[in-house]
């Protein structure tokens, strides 16, 4: 949807889904710390939000969610993920979406 995939989505199925993605890094935020040695599951989640980062969690959020920023940031840096990945930059700002999202009207009650 972010990058056109997706035609016809709708506002409220577009804010569902941000939020979900923040839902989701909100608890993973409480679970995680910077100092923790670096697992594999670790390498997964980052990698599986690469693009979240990138084009969605804006600074703002990222400095409420400062041990999944601190761990990501850090897994982002390594050489052996920059490889595959390439440089994963923090946005600062969310990116819109590029396709036009529709409004989608709620069905009126059925009369009786």
């Amino acid at each position: 949807m972010i990058f056109g995939q997706a035609e016809g989505v709708s506002q409220d199925d577009y804010n569902d889904s941000v939020k979900a993605v923040k839902d989701f890094v909100k608890a993973l935020n409480a679970r995680v710390s910077v100092d923790q040695q670096v697992t594999m599951a670790d390498l997964w989640i980052a990698a599986s939000l690469a693009t979240p980062y990138l084009v969605l969690l804006d600074s703002g959020f990222q400095k409420g969610m400062a041990n999944c920023t601190a761990l990501f940031s850090k897994i982002y840096a390594m050489p052996e993920f920059m490889s595959v990945f390439g440089q994963v930059k923090m946005c600062q700002k969310p990116m819109n979406p590029a396709s036009k999202l529709i409004k989608v009207e709620k069905p009126k009650p059925a009369a009786k």
